[in-house]
């Protein structure tokens, strides 16, 4: 029988992985250094891991920040021989796992990297536009922050503000600067341009795109003016970094319950689709990917091995099972 171990179980996106499994029927096993695990280790120990991991295990791993994380826990599972779905939208995490592909098919094991709404929804939606061509995949990520709000999301928001980020723009990696650009979403709002695995996962898949870019809404009142004169001013940045366990608390009391994700989709010649999903409870979108793959390989229904692409990672129900909790997909 599979062994499935959730890593990060302490953090929220961790806590409701678990908690989806276990209504799934599955009894996952809690991993990590929270005191509450099954199984300590840290997810950087390449030997720790080694020793706990079995061959036919199923780990999902949503122990951020994905930013400090080594390579420890895919090398960990090609030497076992266990799978791996994580939800990492890291873009330096991306690409340590991206080097280590040919030894991931050499293993035949399964590692589904960014299985998240950032790189897997996205690619799904771009299927689902009929646009065989793309030309800018640009995505708008607006969390319900009331809901999501951690050290390691906030960390993920402040930790780069100002500082040098790579984008794919124009054909190729651009050098810009964390929240100083803003692009608006049409009615959807506006969002400010961050780092993510965006930039690397979907020109791997359509090698055309030209751009794919992730574009960020803390949905906190005045949240993002804030962050966007923060990103323009070292020391104030510092002083907002510093303040994240206060940025944390004020993001649960004045951010948002209700999130959203969007995708644009731009073809030859202009014309652009986008998609909005949101809907009470619409965190859930950020683990469906990883929620349904493991759903997936658990009643053998994935046949696929290897370094699985972002736009393989979704099954054909995907919107299906959104819909049954209330998180509607809409054409805008």
């Amino acid at each position: 029988m599979t062994r499935v171990l959730v890593l990060g179980a302490g953090g929220f996106f961790g806590g409701l992985i678990l908690r989806e499994l276990r209504a799934m029927g599955h009894a996952g096993i809690v991993i990590g250094r929270d005191p509450r695990s099954q199984l300590r280790l840290d997810a950087n120990d390449r030997a720790a891991l080694v020793a706990t991991l079995r061959r036919g295990d199923l780990v999902l791993d949503a122990a951020g920040t994905f930013a400090t994380r080594t390579s420890a826990l895919v090398e960990a599972a090609i030497e076992t021989g266990a799978d791996v779905i994580d939800i990492a939208d890291d873009l330096g995490y991306a690409e340590r796992v991206r080097a280590l592909e040919p030894r991931i098919a050499s293993a035949a094991i399964r590692v589904l990297n960014g299985s998240s709404a950032v790189s897997a929804v996205a690619a799904a939606l771009v299927r689902r536009s009929g646009i065989t061509e793309p030309l800018r995949v640009s995505a708008l990520l607006a969390p319900a922050s009331a809901e999501t709000a951690s050290d390691a999301t906030i960390h993920a928001v402040l930790g780069g503000l100002g500082s040098h980020i790579r984008v794919w723009r124009s054909g190729t990696w651009w050098t810009a600067r964390c929240w100083r650009e803003a692009r608006r979403f049409g009615p959807l709002g506006r969002g400010h341009l961050v780092e993510s695995a965006l930039s690397l996962s979907l020109p791997a898949i359509w090698p055309g795109l030209r751009a794919a870019e992730l574009w960020v809404d803390p949905n906190v009142p005045l949240g993002s003016s804030l962050l966007a004169l923060a990103a323009r001013a070292r020391p104030l940045a510092s002083l907002v970094r510093a303040s994240a366990p206060a940025a944390k608390r004020v993001a649960r009391l004045l951010g948002s319950h209700r999130g959203r994700f969007a995708v644009e989709i731009e073809e030859a010649g202009g014309r652009t689709v986008r998609y909005e999903l949101s809907g009470p409870g619409s965190h859930l979108v950020a683990v469906t990917p990883a929620l349904l793959a493991a759903r997936e390989i658990l009643a053998g229904r994935f046949p696929e091995r290897g370094l699985i692409a972002a736009d393989r990672q979704l099954p054909g129900d995907w919107l299906e099972w959104l819909g049954a909790r209330d998180i509607a997909l809409r054409a805008t």
